[in-house]
């Protein structure tokens, strides 16, 4: 199309005061048909990013501070009973200073002057949780919120999976035999609970002994009581590795008699071969143990 040189003036005119051109570029196409003219390209302007930082509430010096560990399972939130271990990262081999109650507010002591924190959340039947955490500014970890001066710090546990091993810390035998102490009761309901939760669990029951000193062993007698010593209870002799056996067997025997089919129970007898502490150890009494090994889930 074909239009006059004052109009091509005007639409030039008009290009260089809306910025679509620049004069320069005017002056170069004022012979050059207007359809052919293009607005420059200008580079695209991107709108700034902004980080989005967690905002970070500054606290003032203090030797003690209110917590709260909220222990709730993963998947449906119902709360757990537990604890919270503080360990110090600052120190040589990462020291463990304090252990706190779950859910109910407590008081934290500081345990450095750089203000870290490791803190470790354990319950039976989940998975280990570990959280690093600031006592001077709590609420740079993610999740940690502070309200009323109170310091919130979620752990949320998630289930055991195949091929996590967890010690079951709260079960207890009388000393040469296989009959577990009364209160053993609330970790094996636990196991129990754990099993009937998901049927698709098989697992490993796995006894210790502390050493592998032959001795005594009593047994579980007729009446079938799992957690006290009564006059039924068998007495033979045997190895240490017989002794963790009949531990092991033991716990499976309650899971069956509360309803858990046998295939799904396998045990394995270590007497003292996997010690944690050596035999002479103040802490030797940890060895002799049960843990659970999850072979499928």
């Amino acid at each position: 199309m074909k239009i006059t040189e004052t109009e091509r003036k005007e639409v030039i005119q008009t290009l260089v005061e809306e910025n679509k051109i620049s004069p320069d570029t005017a002056k170069q196409v004022s012979t050059t048909g207007v359809t052919e003219i293009k607005a420059e390209e200008k580079p695209e302007v991107k709108p700034e990013e902004k980080s989005e930082s967690k905002a970070v509430t500054p606290l003032a010096p203090a030797d003690t501070r209110t917590f709260l560990f909220r222990i709730t399972a993963l998947a449906d939130k119902d709360t757990l009973g537990g604890d919270v271990d503080v360990f110090d990262p600052d120190s040589k081999n990462k020291r463990k200073m304090a252990t706190y109650r779950g859910n109910d507010a407590v008081t934290v002591k500081s345990i450095n002057k750089s203000g870290n924190m490791w803190l470790q959340c354990e319950v039976f039947g989940y998975r280990k949780l570990e959280l690093p955490l600031n006592f001077n500014n709590p609420d740079s970890t993610e999740g940690v919120r502070i309200e009323n001066n109170v310091i919130h710090v979620p752990f949320e546990l998630a289930r055991l999976q195949k091929g996590d091993k967890a010690i079951m810390f709260n079960v207890y035998f009388y000393k040469d035999a296989a009959v577990m102490r009364p209160e053993s009761r609330y970790e094996v309901n636990s196991l129990l609970e754990m099993m009937n939760e998901n049927p698709d669990y098989k697992i490993m029951i796995h006894g210790h002994t502390n050493g592998n000193a032959a001795g005594k062993i009593i047994s579980m007698g007729a009446s079938k009581n799992f957690f006290q010593l009564n006059t039924d209870n068998k007495e033979g002799r045997g190895s240490a590795k017989k002794l963790s056996e009949e531990r092991a067997v033991l716990m499976k025997q309650f899971l069956i008699e509360n309803g858990v089919k046998a295939d799904r129970i396998q045990v394995k007898a270590w007497g003292g071969n996997q010690p944690i502490y050596d035999v002479d150890h103040a802490s030797a009494h940890a060895n002799v143990r049960v843990e659970i090994e999850i072979l499928e889930d």
